[in-house]
């Protein structure tokens, strides 16, 4: 039921404090909330089952993506079947490349969901109190008060810190 890593994107947080207040009553949600399924490794064998996974611990998200650190993208029946499920149900596929982040592939971008499933929110919420002090950060996120983003939400690893975490997760090799 639960994703392994959700994420939020503040779609204005760059813009001028009397643009936001506009959106804010004018427009439509102004963020995004992504849900991460992640794997080590993806084949032919095991995707069906990873990628249900993610279609079911995602639905409730404007964005679900499977995310795997190994993809044989030279497999032309798992890259026909990644293609196929994308297209079906909307979560996408993401190859992470450990070794350099900014290099990672989207193999299947994920379809936008206008809406989020606020049953299934609430149902993560009372179940998970990670998932609850999340929602709770992101309804208090002031671009005014940008700091306390970086006290109640993960760091953006670099390269070298995502390295030394991978390896300290035992999820790669030195």
């Amino acid at each position: 039921m639960y994703p392994d890593i959700v994420g939020v994107s503040f779609e204005y947080k760059d813009y001028q404090k009397e643009l936001n207040k506009f959106i804010g009553k004018f427009s439509s949600l102004p963020i995004k909330i992504y849900a991460f399924e992640m794997k080590k490794h993806l084949s032919v064998s095991s995707f069906r089952e990873y990628y249900f996974q993610a279609v079911s611990n995602s639905s409730w998200a404007n964005e679900g993506y499977l995310v795997a650190l190994d993809i044989d993208e030279s497999d032309e029946e798992l890259m026909d079947l990644i293609k196929r499920l994308s297209y079906s149900f909307g979560i996408g596929v993401i190859s992470l490349n450990s070794q350099n982040v900014d290099e990672s592939v989207i193999l299947a971008r994920a379809e936008f969901r206008e809406n989020l499933d606020y049953s299934v929110m609430n149902e993560l919420s009372m179940k998970n109190p990670d998932f609850k002090k999340f929602l709770e950060s992101v309804e208090e996120f002031n671009i005014e008060k940008e700091y306390r983003s970086k006290s109640e939400f993960d760091e953006v690893l670099d390269n070298d810190k995502l390295d030394n975490y991978l390896i300290n997760k035992k999820i790669m090799n030195n």
